[in-house]
């Protein structure tokens, strides 16, 4: 009886930890595409404003701001290829939006940058705003399915 009510405590704990990385990873999305719009405000203000290069931009990028867009190498990048190669925790829809402002970026005149960087803005944002909505969403639905397959296997199991 004891190893029952032991089987049954590690289920239900593999169950709740499986629940709580899959509710975390949806928050880091978002917590990243969050980030991003933040460095995409800086790109943009360093363009509009001194009308800087992009390896400089990049220098002058706070290394927070980096780590919160989920860069995990170990000096600031030059190039905005190698900062979306070393990011962490990006969902594919992040990743493809990024991926195509890290095509634009560095590769026109100084109106061309600002619309490049405004477009992919709001590109980003509206997929946050849509992040924003599904996340709760995602979060009830996977603890739900995580405990109820758990419960499922105990009651088979037992």
């Amino acid at each position: 009886m004891i190893f029952r009510l032991l089987g049954v405590l590690i289920l239900v704990g593999s169950g709740i930890g499986v629940a709580y990385r899959l509710n975390l990873r949806s928050s880091v999305a978002l917590e990243r595409a969050e980030a991003w719009l933040s460095f995409l405000r800086f790109v943009k203000l360093r363009v509009e404003c001194f009308s800087l290069p992009a390896p400089t931009i990049l220098k002058q990028c706070d290394e927070k701001l980096l780590r919160r867009c989920g860069y995990v190498g170990e000096r600031v990048p030059e190039q905005f290829e190698e900062l979306l190669a070393k990011c962490d925790g990006l969902d594919a829809e992040t990743e493809r939006i990024l991926g195509g402002f890290s095509e634009d970026f560095g590769k026109g005149y100084r109106d061309e940058q600002l619309h490049s960087c405004e477009y992919y803005f709001s590109m980003l944002n509206e997929h946050k705003e849509s992040l924003k909505k599904q996340v709760p969403i995602q979060r009830k639905l996977r603890s739900t399915l995580c405990i109820s397959i758990v419960i499922a296997v105990i009651i088979l199991f037992l």
